[in-house]
């Protein structure tokens, strides 16, 4: 996400039986250490959910499971960003 001014993260489930998965945008300038970026993200069964983040400029981004979850089929994520 290098040169990015935004952030956009998508997080697709499907069937949730027992609990649902939380993650979490962490960015990293070095590659080494990293900083949570935005809000949790909680997720729910059979929908998308999306975590806007604006001028956050990291160069490198992922994301965190803090919460596996369980019972949970995850369909995609996608971490996206957007120029400056």
């Amino acid at each position: 996400t290098e040169g990015c001014a935004d952030i956009n993260v998508f997080v697709n489930m499907g069937a949730i039986t027992t609990t649902a998965p939380t993650f979490a945008l962490q960015v990293s300038a070095d590659n080494t250490n990293w900083v949570l970026g935005g809000a949790d993200i909680t997720t729910a069964a059979s929908t998308t959910s999306v975590l806007q983040v604006s001028n956050i400029l990291a160069r490198f981004s992922r994301l965190l499971v803090k919460s596996a979850g369980s019972g949970a089929t995850l369909g995609y994520v996608m971490v996206k960003g957007v120029g400056k």
